[in-house]
């Protein structure tokens, strides 16, 4: 782990290279000063944190996976965070494809990624999807397939 020191060193060492190579700071094309930039904050971070960075930490730092891979080859990227209304879509999907199954909340929780508080109130909010067959038990139905069976 390099010191606050060496990180400054690099920098300016990478910087003049750059300088050097296209004769003028102005005529340095913008992205490779953003990646000398990048890898300095990089090097930062992981003194900051002692070494003891994630692909988690470093995705809340938004560094490009690319300068990340420079520092850990072993980086494969950050899967991106799934949205409730994904979660939702996904769930309700479900509900449509297994009609008549039999469920729990802890079930629902495990397949949809939600918590359990929120599958519980999923579940009150929406009566259309759920009959309760006891306590913490209940049967999926179609609301669509049913109507279409009454007619």
């Amino acid at each position: 782990m390099l010191t606050h020191e060496e990180i400054g060193i690099q920098y300016s060492k990478a910087v003049r290279a750059l300088i050097e190579q296209y004769g003028n700071p102005s005529l340095v094309p913008s992205e490779q000063m953003r990646e000398v930039s990048e890898t300095a904050r990089l090097h930062y971070i992981v003194l900051k944190y002692e070494g003891k960075v994630n692909a988690e930490l470093l995705s809340r730092y938004m560094l490009p996976a690319s300068i990340i891979a420079k520092v850990n080859p072993d980086f494969e990227g950050v899967e991106p965070k799934v949205k409730r209304a994904d979660k939702y879509d996904d769930i309700y999907k479900w509900l449509d494809e297994n009609s008549e199954v039999t469920v729990t909340p802890q079930y629902l929780v495990e397949l949809s990624g939600m918590s359990y508080p929120t599958i519980l109130k999923f579940i009150e909010n929406n009566p259309q999807y759920f009959r309760k067959v006891k306590r913490g038990t209940y049967i999926v139905r179609n609301p669509s397939q049913e109507r279409k069976e009454e007619k």
